[in-house]
């Protein structure tokens, strides 16, 4: 597998997952895959081709190793990249309570916004996270793993990965709200 076969434009889409009793994708569907998850994990397209290039030169021309595999070691090279989440990121995103825990503003409503909306926003709010935010919901949210799974993949405690992710999505319902 190499970087060869793959369009240089960064707009390539991210690949669908592999469906059980399907063929195997095809080395360019895989690096593309392993690509677009870089660079929606990093938010960076330089970042993300030097990190994918690093991977793959790793694993060589090893056919046994899966695509999850492969992403599990990208996250782990990038971690350095996703750097701690401050609480300060997401400042203004984050519902506000009374002293007696009821909401200052009431949560946002998307009812009735279009499935198109939803997605432009969606797209433009999850490049505006913090690399940590990001990281988690596309590793929960977006690739299914367990918040216990995405702690061993991002090294941090799985107490941790959970409340990232509920900081994260109620950022995403401000950020889409706006949109």
């Amino acid at each position: 597998m190499s970087l060869d076969a793959v369009p240089t434009s960064h707009s390539v889409p991210f690949a669908a997952r592999a469906v059980p009793g399907a063929a195997p994708a095809s080395p360019a569907t895989q690096v593309a895959h392993l690509l677009a998850f870089a660079t929606r994990l990093l938010g960076d397209a330089g970042l993300a081709l030097e990190a994918t290039r690093r991977v793959l030169e790793e694993h060589g021309e090893d056919a046994h190793v899966s695509l999850r595999e492969l992403e599990r070691r990208l996250v782990f090279q990038l971690r350095a990249h996703l750097g701690e989440l401050h609480e300060s990121a997401l400042d203004g995103l984050l519902p506000s309570f009374s002293p007696l825990g009821a909401h200052l503003a009431p949560p946002p409503s998307l009812a009735g916004a279009s499935p198109a909306r939803l997605r432009a926003g969606t797209q433009r709010g999850f490049a505006e996270l913090p690399p940590l935010s990001r990281a988690v919901l596309l590793l929960t949210d977006g690739h299914g793993l367990t918040p216990a799974e995405c702690a061993r993949w991002l090294a941090l405690p799985e107490a941790r990965v959970r409340e990232v992710r509920h900081h994260a999505r109620q950022a995403l319902l401000t950020l889409l709200a706006r949109a």
